[in-house]
């Protein structure tokens, strides 16, 4: 009902689980998220 409310408690809490930080050269790795590998 809130659109812009921000569901999220915290990045660490809600995020991490799907989302892993990428390298320090700000490149994204599919790596970083699970759902886009092949299994």
């Amino acid at each position: 009902d809130a659109p812009a409310k921000n569901v999220a408690v915290s990045y660490e809490a809600d995020c991490m689980g799907c989302h892993v930080p990428a390298a320090k050269t700000d490149r994204v790795f599919i790596q970083g998220y699970p759902t886009l590998t092949q299994h």
